[in-house]
């Protein structure tokens, strides 16, 4: 199967442009016009290669996505603002998600006391909403609580409020706290701590960066656990070493394709 983003890039010069792509079939791989073998970027027959408007850490960055297994890339959260361009044919909307108070298939294996301080308005952990809902967010939605109208997209820090992010901790934060008026019914953002008790519609998330490649947000449930939602990816409640996520700083966040070795920290998400 062709990688992902070629798959979406085509798609969208397709529909974008409106013209005619040219297709090649070789062997069992259907090549859409030109293509980067590097990258896994295709484009139109007779067109620029849209590979002179990027800069070394993009093609970099293709690059590493590229080597994944398609698994792997639904994993991904993040995603450059110079493809976005490319690849967004109108704005991206979210609405919030609907939960119901449930704890389907959520085993909660660890003691009272290596639980972090909740307060009354943690999100529960609701397994078949988002079952229904996987094509519609990635960890910073799922961490917000929203779910994007548009399937397959995966929602990005700045997005909403047309910012435009880097991958540091600072400049994620800034872009969701940006976003904030505009996800769902309204969301604020600001930092926190591992003792901090969260007060009235009120959540605690965390945020991890694998450097130059990707960021990730947990949230914390009513139940006093973690969950998270990797890319396109089932929601989950275990980390890297299949361990029950009962703080995200002391969990293995070391994944196949992605290290998320950044600590960022802990904030707490108004609702």
């Amino acid at each position: 199967m062709k990688k992902v983003f070629s798959i979406i890039f085509a798609i969208t010069i397709m529909l974008s442009l409106g013209t005619n792509v040219f297709a090649a079939e070789t062997g069992n791989t259907v090549k859409i016009g030109n293509y980067d073998s590097l990258t896994g970027l295709i484009w139109e027959e007779g067109t620029e290669n849209p590979l002179a408007d990027f800069g070394p850490d993009i093609i970099e960055w293709l690059s590493w996505y590229n080597s994944l297994a398609e698994e792997e890339q639904l994993a991904v959260n993040y995603w450059p603002a110079e493809l976005g361009s490319r690849m967004l044919t109108e704005q991206t909307s979210v609405i919030s998600a609907t939960e119901a108070n449930s704890f389907e298939n959520k085993i909660t294996s660890f003691s009272a006391a290596e639980k972090m301080p909740t307060g009354r308005y943690e999100l529960s952990y609701n397994q078949t909403y988002w079952d229904e809902k996987v094509n519609y967010a990635n960890c910073y939605a799922y961490s917000m609580n929203v779910i994007s109208t548009t399937e397959y997209h995966k929602l990005q820090p700045g997005e909403v409020s047309g910012n435009t992010y880097k991958l540091t901790c600072t400049s994620i934060f800034d872009c969701a706290k940006a976003d904030g008026p505009k996800l769902g019914n309204g969301r604020t953002i600001r930092k926190s701590s591992y003792s901090e008790v969260p007060g009235v519609n009120e959540y605690k998330v965390a945020l991890v960066i694998t450097p130059n490649v990707d960021y990730h947000w947990y949230r914390q449930d009513s139940d006093g656990g973690w969950s998270h939602k990797r890319g396109l990816t089932k929601i989950g409640y275990k980390d890297a070493s299949d361990k029950y996520i009962y703080d995200p700083q002391t969990c293995d966040r070391n994944y196949s394709g992605a290290n998320y070795s950044t600590w960022c920290g802990y904030y707490i998400v108004t609702y």
